[in-house]
């Protein structure tokens, strides 16, 4: 009886000291949650806009016309690259017809 109460007690003093333990963490806790539900509202506060500002009804719809921005500026992009190296093939071409 008396190991039982002895290993109780010792139990019983573990689990405080866990507790303490952990309420020593909670105001970091508390405040490392209270960062990312603010983080999360300027987050929820800048896609209301962009759906405000792009007529969009859902973030999914955003995201397929960046996504389709991003095609047709990468398009637009290798169309200049083309056409600066199609002039540069030309050039050598008129080097190479002045020279025969």
């Amino acid at each position: 009886l008396q190991a039982q109460k002895a290993a109780s007690d010792q139990m019983l003093h573990h689990e405080t000291e866990q507790k303490k333990a952990l309420a020593d963490k909670l105001p970091d806790t508390e405040r490392q949650l209270q960062l990312v539900i603010k983080g999360y509202n300027e987050q929820l506060k800048d896609a209301k806009k962009m759906m405000q500002a792009t007529g969009a009804t859902s973030m999914s719809e955003i995201e397929t016309r960046f996504k389709g921005m991003v095609q047709v500026q990468a398009m637009w992009d290798l169309e200049a690259r083309l056409v600066g190296e199609k002039a540069m093939v030309q050039e050598q071409a008129d080097v190479l017809q002045g020279k025969l």
